[in-house]
């Protein structure tokens, strides 16, 4: 139910379902444009839905794993991009001092 609970097995290829507790968790779903894979905690019906989900997951689990790879690889741009912002390009020829 925690952030990292997600964020770690998404980092790792894996797909998640979120139990959502906390507007932490509801967030990094949002970035990921996928909020059908958050549950609310205080749902009647959680446990139906998850068990519906789950089911789904597994038996399509090639789909789910390369929707993450296809996230993971949009994701990736966006933190390259940044970091070319941030760091200098190491092949870029260095400032002159004159």
């Amino acid at each position: 139910m925690r952030g990292h609970a997600a964020m770690i097995p998404f980092g790792l290829g894996t797909p998640v379902l979120s139990i959502v507790s906390h507007p932490k968790a509801r967030y990094f779903l949002e970035d990921l444009g996928r909020t059908e894979w958050g549950f609310e905690v205080n749902d009647d019906g959680l446990a139906d839905e998850l068990l519906e989900r789950s089911s789904e997951v597994l038996a399509r689990e090639a789909e789910y794993r390369q929707d993450v790879s296809n996230l993971q690889a949009d994701l990736w741009e966006h933190v390259r991009a940044a970091g070319r912002r941030v760091l200098p390009d190491p092949h870029a020829a260095a400032p002159s001092d004159a």
